[in-house]
């Protein structure tokens, strides 16, 4: 096995296994519901995870469609949740 392929299935494998978690986290603060503690540091892992890939996203133009719309449902969680927690 490739050391690509393998990055690439860590990758897909991550994925699979966050992106309910984080489709869970926009409909909770879509309906106003502000994070806990736990969440945050799901949301900061992701971030890590974001900045580790980032290479590997970049020699891949193929994987920058997916990426960019990772990115843009993380920005969306944290506006919405930041948006919460103003309102108190």
């Amino acid at each position: 096995m490739s050391e690509e392929y393998a990055t690439s299935k860590v990758l897909l494998d991550r994925l699979n296994a966050r992106l309910p978690r984080m489709l869970e986290l926009q409909r909770h603060v879509d309906a106003g519901a502000k994070l806990d503690e736990g969440e945050f540091e799901f949301l900061k892992e992701l971030v890590e995870d974001a900045n580790l890939s980032h290479q590997y996203v970049a020699r891949h133009p193929d994987l920058q469609p997916l990426a960019s719309r990772l990115v843009s449902l993380y920005g969306q969680i944290v506006e919405k949740a930041l948006e919460n927690e103003s309102k108190g």
